[in-house]
């Protein structure tokens, strides 16, 4: 079973190495050199592969969480920095439906998911929901949601709206 030792530098918002061991053995060294909101370190296995991936917390705020990560390789037993998820505000993990979600919020009138699976280790669009809110001239509150939905190869749209209230 590996171990892990995350070396901090003194003021403790950068990830300067990460160590990964092999019983007394070290068996790689990843020089990261990382801003990172708090120490907090998880093993998330993010491509769905049965191999957890080496997960540090970058930001936290209104608009979600973003992360540093690096994804096990089985074939080369190393830890690859993944450029796809990583530093990206919002990012979600759908471990039931196996989904990767990039959720963006731009405060309460527009809201975006979309959910992508990894498909020969390569992520792939699935489907999407665009929710936008508004109030028209006579005063009435709308919220309008455009969903996309990849089926068979061909990205299908519909889009509804209603007067919440």
């Amino acid at each position: 079973s590996l171990s892990f030792k995350f070396d901090l530098d003194s003021s403790g918002y950068i990830l300067k190495t990460i160590h990964i061991y092999s019983g007394d053995t070290e068996t790689q060294k990843i020089k990261t050199h990382k801003q990172i909101h708090a120490n907090e370190f998880q093993l998330i296995d993010w491509n769905f592969d049965g191999h957890k991936d080496i997960t540090a917390l970058s930001s936290r705020g209104s608009g979600g969480c973003s992360y540093w990560i690096w994804n096990y390789s089985p074939t080369s037993g190393k830890y690859n920095y993944n450029r796809q998820l990583s530093e990206y505000l919002g990012l979600e993990i759908d471990t039931l439906n196996q989904y990767i979600v990039f959720h963006y919020r731009a405060g309460y009138p527009e809201e975006i998911w979309d959910s992508l699976k990894y498909v020969n280790n390569k992520l792939q669009f699935v489907k999407g929901l665009y929710r936008e809110r508004y109030t028209d001239s006579l005063g009435n509150s709308w919220v309008k949601h455009t969903h996309k939905k990849m089926i068979q190869g061909v990205l299908i749209t519909t889009v509804d709206s209603s007067i919440t209230h």
